[in-house]
């Protein structure tokens, strides 16, 4: 075990061997509002024209990044358009990745009940979704700051 409290296993220190593939870029263009009415920024920087930094910036090493502000805490959606264009990795084998940073989660003060879940739904069949799946992210797994969502399909075939 390694860490302060000695509470992560000692595989995280092994090197990265696969950065993994991008599915789809953040620029502008790409995405659209499908429920609710967040502000949505795409080719979202954090920096300015003069170079200053204005907000939040990349730390995966793409260029551009999706601002997604929800306006009420109800069910708000976005959604990839172009799907044939706009998602570069078609073939995801099962396995999906995402960096979110989390601004203001409502609850996250102490004494409060963190409130709020980010939920993806996949299919490979953009006309009907007849075979489709949800991946969810509850208050346990996301908190305010940067977080790496994974989910890792136990049976690929599923997929099919």
């Amino acid at each position: 075990m390694v860490g302060y409290e000695l509470e992560q296993p000692i595989d995280i220190t092994k090197p990265v061997t696969s950065i993994g593939k991008l599915a789809a870029r953040f620029a502008t263009g790409h995405w659209a509002v499908l429920s609710g009415s967040p502000t949505l920024t795409q080719g979202h920087t954090g920096w300015n024209g003069s170079g200053v930094k204005t907000g939040i910036t990349s730390r995966t090493g793409q260029p551009k990044l999706l601002k997604v502000v929800p306006s009420a805490n109800s069910l708000e959606q976005i959604e990839l358009q172009s799907f044939s264009t706009n998602m570069l990795t078609k073939a995801l084998n099962g396995i999906i990745g995402l960096w979110v940073y989390v601004e203001n989660q409502p609850g996250y003060q102490v004494g409060g009940t963190l409130t709020g879940s980010i939920s993806i739904s996949m299919s490979t069949n953009a006309s009907s979704y007849k075979n489709g799946v949800v991946v969810a992210f509850n208050t346990h797994q996301v908190r305010e700051g940067w977080n790496f969502l994974v989910f890792r399909m136990r049976n690929q075939l599923c997929l099919h």
